[in-house]
């Protein structure tokens, strides 16, 4: 039986730490040119034609005036052509932002404008290029601390933040796959929008082992029972999905090829005991995915978030960033390979959340990221979640600052208080719901219509309820703490009808 690429690298890991995520892909390539690389309802792309098709994209870009450190605006969908273009923009020695349909338009022209885009990679030129570039061997451009991806998560204005990851983060990141057992063989389901950190790990940690990458279709994202025919059809080993979204695929997964169950993003409740490996996986785009896993064994109404990876190091300090003692809860600070170079334009944000690490300053390790996570570790070394300092909830999947919810809250004509608040009902989904007070009635269709001009849609409230006056505390601050669930909270057709 022929050895496996991914036992190969655990015994010779050296390729993580001095070659780029193009560099990691051709050294899979090469060892099996011909097995699929790609999978998608509409087209395969073997390893040897990905090669092939990124150099004819990469020829084009350059030939458009790409230059070093620019970032590509990637426009072509949830399509292998996307998974060509990212590897193309990565060989010119660019970086790309993913633009999603979904969003709104405002939204997309804010991170083109704040990325300095110049060049958007679209279907129609992405597929004028493979006719008309020549598919031989590109000599990639730049060095491994380049910038590879610019991630937008949620920011306090309203305004997304672009995290700054580069091919050094994103080889790192990669190099922690034997912690939780990867291998070359696996069929690697992509669940994750293509806009956010978990699809470029996904991405990555599938070329870089060589394995074969699934594009689950974007129209059976939100169906369960198509996810868990599709992984049966597809034979799918390996897969991530939010906690919602797991609990109902154990539901249904007779038959299930899985081997093993990705689950994070926000809070794991009530899962159960499966033929296949479920893993709790806390993670961020800050530390370019995986922070640390557990294996989730037995049904709890929460679990902790494991061990950190091998590749970070760790503290846990209290409100003076002295580390506390174990057994306290504290808030966790990551320093690594993997941390991000930090916010794109956004320097008070970037002096607040990282700082030179204080406890130890070996090469790579010179930085630490501040999560804002609450934690305690218990005596084994396994983390346990205590929740955030600030106001950033993730609501299925998608992290959500509620201040900037709020912004575009005040800014509908006649709202002159608002709040957001997160609760999680019986089944453990996180909701997110919207107070607000204003002198007069308010048209909450016309709400939700000025809300989706300006934020995604998992930004919108479930519900949005007018008050007579919010809770403040003695210092004037809104007191979200006590702002209450409505009754109800546990009927969701009833929570649409009453508060939408």
């Amino acid at each position: 039986m022929q050895e496996l690429w991914s036992d190969r690298l655990l015994r010779q890991p050296q390729p993580f730490e001095t070659l780029t995520a193009v560099g990691l892909f051709r050294l899979a390539a090469a060892q099996s040119p011909e097995k699929t690389a790609v999978s998608t309802v509409e087209t395969t792309l073997t390893y040897a034609r990905l090669e092939a098709q990124s150099n004819r994209l990469a020829r084009a870009f350059v030939a458009l005036g790409a230059q070093e450190g620019d970032v590509i605006a990637i426009k072509t969908g949830r399509s292998a052509m996307t998974i060509v273009a990212i590897l193309a923009a990565w060989k010119a020695g660019c970086a790309y932002v993913f633009l999603e349909s979904a969003c709104p338009e405002s939204q997309n022209a804010y991170c083109m404008e704040q990325c300095h885009v110049r060049i958007q990679a679209t279907a129609a030129l992405c597929e004028q290029a493979l006719r008309e570039q020549d598919g031989s061997f590109f000599e990639e451009r730049g060095g491994r601390n380049r910038l590879a991806v610019v991630v937008y998560t949620s920011g306090s204005t309203g305004n997304p933040k672009g995290v700054l990851i580069s091919q050094a983060n994103l080889a790192a990141s990669a190099a922690n796959f034997g912690d939780i057992g990867f291998r070359s063989d696996d069929e690697y389901c992509c669940f994750a929008s293509l806009m956010f950190i978990a699809s470029v790990y996904d991405i990555v940690i599938s070329l870089t082992l060589g394995m074969t990458l699934h594009l689950i279709p974007k129209e059976i994202r939100k169906d369960i029972h198509a996810i868990a025919e599709f992984y049966r059809r597809n034979g799918i080993t390996v897969t991530f999905l939010p906690p919602h979204m797991a609990c109902k695929y154990i539901g249904c997964d007779e038959g299930s090829p899985l081997r093993v169950l990705l689950v994070g993003s926000e809070p794991v409740h009530n899962l159960r005991r499966r033929p296949y490996r479920i893993v709790n996986v806390y993670a961020s785009s800050e530390g370019c995915c995986i922070i640390s896993y557990g294996d989730v064994e037995d049904e709890r109404t929460s679990y902790p978030i494991g061990r950190v990876v091998r590749g970070l190091k760790y503290y846990i300090v209290d409100e003076d960033g002295n580390r506390v003692a174990p057994g306290k809860r504290g808030e966790l600070w990551i320093s690594g390979p993997q941390v991000c170079e930090g916010y794109l334009g956004l320097p008070e944000k970037n002096a607040c959340s990282f700082a030179p690490n204080p406890f130890y300053s070996q090469p790579g390790y010179e930085r630490v990221f501040k999560t804002g996570d609450l934690v305690i570790e218990e005596e084994d070394g396994t983390l346990i979640y205590h929740g955030r300092e600030d106001n950033l909830v993730k609501i299925r999947g998608y992290r959500v600052e509620l201040g900037g919810v709020e912004q575009k809250m005040l800014a509908f004509p006649g709202i002159a208080e608002a709040c957001c608040a997160a609760f999680v009902d019986q089944g453990g989904t996180r909701l997110l719901m919207g107070y607000y007070v204003s002198e007069g009635p308010i048209d909450h269709a016309a709400l939700r219509a000025h809300l989706a001009q300006c934020l995604p849609y998992y930004m919108i409230p479930i519900g949005l309820i007018r008050m007579d006056s919010l809770p403040h505390t003695a210092t004037g601050k809104i007191a979200r703490g006590q702002l209450l669930p409505p009754p109800e909270i546990n009927d969701r057709a009833l929570l649409a009808r009453r508060y939408s």
